[in-house]
Formats: structure tokens, C-alpha cells, sequence
């Protein structure tokens, strides 16, 4: 498997945003400020009144790399970046920096759900993905259980794969992303180039990936 490149990793953080905020509110203009600056977010878009939202856009992960934004909701935040790890970078340095800089609180739960985008390059034909499907499945169940406690193990969709979302509680079920693979746009089929999405980290992604490719063989 050749990797083109990762076209978005997205982490969102389920969490009350009343426990995580300073006791004066994340909307105080001093903790905004504070944010822009550690991260060298070049704009910040407030709270309107159709959207009780904040938003901060293009700024910098601990690692360098680029956050293209980071929204704050009433039920947790999204942070967006090309690959899943700067995110991470990132959340992990605002809760560990966020007390004492920020006022910020660190909730007793929490939950991540990922979503990464990646375009590769594969070195066999996926129709032999068919004759060993349930083995891709259960690498992905695996996955899953580790990343989020699912038991209920995915199914074939088409080439989406999924849990029931009948069996998913109502709030994982409608953040959760399938696994889908398709044929990269405006590439022949000559070339093995595909798109895929996954509800994984960016590097389990891959892994994934690789593990279709040695199943397809």
C-alpha cells in the first residue's frame, strides 16, 4: 500500500461543555484570547445567535502542523487537522496546559471519536477482498472495541462497513463514521488509487488498509 495523502483527521470530544469550561464561561474574552494566542489561531469566529458555537481557525498543533479549526459546542469540541496525531497533540497540551492558563476544568468523562480521510495507491485488485471479507471484518470490530467498547461486530454494506447503528447508543450512533473505500475521482482504473474513511486515527487507518490489501491478495 503507497499512501497519496491524508486529506483530513477530525477528533471529536464528547464532553458537558459546563464541567470543561472556566466557572466565567469559555465565551470570556480573556480565555479567547489566551487560546488564539498558545495555538496562533489567525481568526476566531463568536457565538451567534443562530449558533451558540465558537470557532477558531488556522492555527498551530504542538507538533507544527496545522489545526484548521477548533469549535467549541455546548456538547463538546471538534478539532480538525490533516492527520489524526496533531489533533491528539493538541487536545492533550489544552488539557494539560488548560488549568492553569486557561481556567479550563477536566471533566471526569470524556469520549474521542475519530474520523480520518486517506487517499492511497493498493498493489492488488479489491474483488479478492470478497472471498475473505469476515476476516477485514473482524480486524475492524477489533479496532473498534479497542478505540470505543463496541461489541456489536460490522457488517457488509456495499463496500461500507459498518456496526448497526440500531445497536450503537443514539449519541455514538450519530457521530460514528463507517469504514468506506472507493475509487479515487477522475483516476482511470488502471490506476489502483482509492478514498477511504474510517472512523479510526489516522495511523489505524492505515493499518487497516494494509490489512485489507494483504486480504484482497
Amino acid at each position: 500500500m503507497k499512501l497519496i495523502g491524508c486529506e483530513n483527521g477530525r477528533l471529536t470530544l464528547l464532553v458537558d461543555l459546563l464541567e470543561f469550561a472556566p466557572v466565567g464561561g469559555i465565551y470570556n474574552i480573556e480565555v479567547v484570547a489566551a487560546i488564539q494566542e498558545r495555538y496562533g489561531f489567525l481568526s476566531v469566529k463568536p457565538p451567534t445567535a443562530e449558533q451558540n458555537q465558537i470557532r477558531f481557525e488556522r492555527g498551530r498543533a504542538p507538533d507544527g502542523k496545522m489545526i484548521s479549526q477548533f469549535e467549541i459546542h455546548q456538547q463538546g469540541l471538534i478539532i480538525e487537522s490533516l492527520h489524526t496525531n496533531s489533533v491528539d497533540l493538541f487536545l492533550d497540551d489544552l488539557l494539560a496546559e488548560g488549568v492553569e492558563q486557561f481556567g479550563l476544568r477536566v471533566p471526569r468523562e470524556m469520549k474521542r471519536i475519530y474520523s480520518s480521510n486517506l487517499v492511497t495507491e493498493l498493489e492488488v485488485d479489491l474483488a479478492g477482498l470478497f472471498v475473505k471479507q469476515k476476516a477485514l471484518f473482524s480486524s475492524f470490530g477489533t479496532m473498534l472495541k479497542k478505540r470505543y467498547g463496541i461489541e456489536e461486530p460490522p457488517a457488509l454494506s456495499g463496500m461500507t462497513i459498518k456496526p448497526d447503528p440500531e445497536k450503537l447508543t443514539p449519541r455514538l450512533a450519530g457521530l460514528l463514521s463507517e469504514f468506506r473505500i472507493d475509487r479515487r475521482v477522475f483516476v482511470p482504473y488502471s490506476t489502483p488509487r482509492y478514498y477511504s474513511l474510517a472512523p479510526l486515527p489516522t495511523d489505524d487507518h492505515a493499518a487497516l488498509i494494509e490489512r485489507l490489501e494483504e486480504l484482497a491478495t
